[in-house]
């Protein structure tokens, strides 16, 4: 429910957002953003997926966390003292340097990120839905209210209360989810350090750190890209398709937080069949999220109502948009063999791959399309993310069947594309995503039983 509730308070959020700020604090917001996932990808080191991937395999849990936490908060300590002691001048007023302010006001709420990273998946893999829930719905309503509070008392304006707004709501998580376990962070004092397990963690995660690092650029470039070659208008109005396309990234966090454990425990505990599970959750899910992409497209006119006048074009780029959160999905469902095989690297190098085509894409496009050119190379970047990672998975894992899902793919994708390229005739794109739904309804009512079975079996 916490994923959920936090997507509907996203939504609520958004438009609230578009009329109270101008589009280019809107942009300003979602690069603020940006640098917040940037701190949680660096500094948890990849051993939070290790954390996942480990967790069946040990039985003192609070073993475990400790030697997943104890690296990432030295590592994030080392770096705030050091960059205390080059910026010191500036930090204590003897200079002014926003920069350096900055980056020591984001390397601070890196501990409350952090802490609230470990804590959600504390909650998640000891299946504590209520606990994991409240992780991801407490930020976005505690944001949400203090927005509404700056506004009316005229405390804070501008892109200034936007940012205090966002650091209040993950330092009021943190405090709430670190009493609630308090006694877990307590027990870690009592878990000696040990070098063979941080290694063994080590080796698992790092690699994981590169992958990362490379799969935020790859869902930030496009913003970093409209900043240089286009204005922090085109950034705001691209960020506000980006944002409403995280309605469906509940779908992502909701079957991630479910799939890879329970892929895990099914190879733990030596389930025989669970191959056959994965190809029919595959083909039925395949199914489910070229529906979603048309039912997006039929649609998307609806938030003429909800936006400003000056976030019309949003409308035309919402499929592409669509494309990160719902071909991702896709490409989780797959990559899960490289995790089974320890074949991490292998992730990287599908990031990597994908990265260098949003690159390419961006470069060719945005600077004469703008807003169209960077959502263009959005779609296309995961759609080839989602065809390197099932590759590689069908090579180092087990083959199944993926050629049909492909082709599937490539026709939403190419028309996302051209409606992205479109200004008029929406009509005509509603027509078109409309006869495209019908036809999947048609082929994949076997694919959509299938997979009502499979959940009324979990």
């Amino acid at each position: 429910m916490g994923p959920v509730g936090a997507a509907l308070i996203g939504l609520v959020t958004l438009p609230m957002l578009t009329w109270l700020y101008s589009p280019d604090i809107v942009g300003s917001y979602s690069l603020l953003n940006i640098g917040l996932s940037l701190i949680s990808l660096i500094f948890a080191l990849g051993f939070d997926q290790a954390y996942v991937r480990e967790y069946y395999n040990f039985d003192n849990h609070a073993k475990l966390l400790k030697h997943c936490v104890v690296p990432a908060f030295a590592l994030l300590t080392v770096l705030l003292v050091t960059i205390s002691v080059i910026y010191a001048f500036d930090l204590f007023g003897f200079s002014q340097s926003s920069l350096s302010l900055l980056v020591f006001g984001y390397l601070a709420v890196g501990y409350f990120v952090i802490a609230n990273l470990f804590t959600s998946y504390y909650f998640r893999m000891q299946q504590n839905a209520l606990m994991y829930s409240l992780c991801q719905f407490i930020p976005k309503l505690s944001f949400m209210i203090l927005i509404v509070l700056f506004y009316l008392g005229g405390v804070l304006s501008g892109f200034l209360s936007i940012a205090v707004a966002q650091f209040l709501a993950i330092i009021s998580l943190s405090i709430l989810m670190l009493f609630q376990t308090r006694k877990v962070w307590l027990a870690l004092k009592y878990e000696p350090l040990e070098l063979p397990i941080l290694k063994r963690l080590f080796t698992f995660g790092f690699p994981l750190v590169f992958a990362n690092l490379t799969f935020w650029a790859l869902t930030s470039v496009d913003r970093l890209a409209l900043t240089y070659w286009a204005d922090m208008t085109a950034v705001g109005i691209f960020s506000v398709g980006v944002s409403l396309a995280m309605a469906a990234g509940v779908l992502q966090v909701v079957f991630s937080a479910i799939w890879s454990p329970m892929i895990y425990r099914w190879e733990k505990e030596g389930i025989e069949n669970y191959t056959e599970q994965f190809d029919s959750l595959f083909s039925a899910l395949s199914t489910v999220i070229f529906a979603a992409f048309c039912i997006v497209g039929l649609f998307a006119w609806v938030i003429d109502f909800a936006l400003p006048e000056q976030y019309q074009r949003v409308k035309y780029i919402l499929v592409c948009s669509f494309a990160y959160p719902l071909f991702f999905t896709l490409s989780e469902i797959t990559v899960v063999g490289l995790h089974l095989m320890r074949r991490t690297y292998y992730v990287l190098v599908a990031s990597c791959t994908a990265l260098i085509i949003n690159l390419v894409v961006n470069f060719w496009l945005t600077p004469s399309l703008s807003v169209s050119g960077a959502a263009i190379a959005t779609a296309v970047s995961f759609y080839s993310l989602f065809i390197v990672r099932t590759e590689m998975s069908a090579s180092v894992w087990r083959s199944f069947s993926r050629f049909k899902t492909y082709g599937f793919g490539a026709v939403i994708l190419i028309l996302a594309c051209v409606q992205a390229l479109s200004s008029n005739a929406y009509l005509y794109w509603a027509i078109c995503w409309g006869g495209l739904l019908l036809l999947i309804i048609a082929l994949g009512r076997q694919q959509f039983k299938t997979l009502f079975m499979l959940l009324k079996q979990r």
